[in-house]
């Protein structure tokens, strides 16, 4: 059995290892999500009541702080009005967006919504010409400098909610899970067997390149498989947009995989490092220290960071 984004090597591990697929005492549940999936592997340790219940509140309240579809959200409410007071969460959400944003020149943009909209992949409409730099967050309350500025939070909640969603578990009682929401993954404790959890990492290209050994971490990938189309002749046009550029980046690199004990951290440094393309990503991950894996278009495959010591090319041990 193989889940459609991670691969998940607890349920497939005869992909690289001869081991039963799956343990007797492993229990499995998922659900819908974000107009997404989600999926949880649970080892004897899977606490009393609903899990299902807990993780479609996590939904609930996320989307109802940070969804741009949903007119009386929070994100919502201040891309109209230019000035909110913002619940903790969202706050916290923010202030991670704009640090990446700062920590990597822009490659990821926390304004960059009306461009992806452009390309038919958003709600959000308002000036393109218009950065992060205009948002401004005091305490609780964001504002922006110029009328035109809008909030996407779009490329950083999903990691947001996952953290959630394993903070819940775990307060629930839970201690030995992998869980993934939508193809990102985060991981707590070890594998019936003993082991840590193994993930596959994406290629780009439908396929794996390596297989990662999570302990404690959260796992992000980003590409052009999951929302992309082409036109005519011409080439693939994807939902992660270079703000440089106005249009979609993709170029250089077929996927980026990015490790961080927050999901959230690893989503929005995943779209950063993929809009950047190999050479300027794989320079900015070495300098930051940050673990990742980048794929290029032509195969080429490199780990940086602590990832080397827990990451297998090829899934050879």
């Amino acid at each position: 059995m193989t889940l459609t984004r991670r691969h998940f090597l607890a349920l497939s591990a005869a992909t690289f290892a001869a081991r039963p697929a799956v343990a007797s005492d492993m229990q499995v549940l998922g659900g819908e999500a974000f107009g997404s999936y989600w999926r949880g592997m649970f080892a004897a340790d899977l606490p009393g009541g609903d899990i299902a219940n807990l993780i479609g509140q996590v939904v609930a309240e996320v989307d109802g702080q940070m969804s741009p579809y949903l007119a009386g959200s929070e994100l919502s409410v201040f891309n109209r009005a230019g000035q909110a007071s913002l619940s903790d969460a969202v706050v916290n959400t923010t202030q991670a967006a704009l640090q990446i944003a700062a920590e990597t020149g822009g490659a990821f943009d926390p304004a960059v919504g009306p461009l992806v909209a452009r390309f038919g992949f958003g709600p959000i409409h308002g000036g393109e010409n218009v950065g992060w730099q205009a948002l401004a967050l005091t305490g609780n309350r964001l504002t922006r400098e110029n009328i035109d500025v809008t909030l996407d939070l779009c490329g950083i909640a999903k990691g947001h909610a996952l953290d959630r969603m394993a903070n819940g578990l775990e307060s629930a009682g839970a201690r030995n899970f992998v869980l993934e929401l939508g193809g990102e993954v985060i991981a707590r404790g070890q594998h019936p067997d003993g082991r840590p959890w193994q993930v596959g990492i994406e290629d780009g290209a439908g396929g794996l390149a390596g297989v990662a050994r999570l302990q404690g971490l959260a796992v992000a990938t980003s590409g052009l498989w999951d929302q992309s189309y082409r036109v005519g002749s011409g080439g693939r046009y994807g939902h992660i947009i270079d703000p440089s550029t106005g249009a979609p980046a993709g170029d250089t690199l077929a996927s980026v995989s990015v490790f961080h004990d927050q999901a959230m951290m690893a989503d929005g440094l995943a779209t950063a490092l993929f809009v950047m393309g190999t050479d300027r990503a794989l320079s900015h991950a070495r300098d930051a220290g940050l673990s990742a894996v980048l794929v290029a278009q032509g195969g080429a495959v490199s780990v940086t960071g602590a990832a080397r010591g827990f990451v297998e090319i090829g899934g050879r041990g």
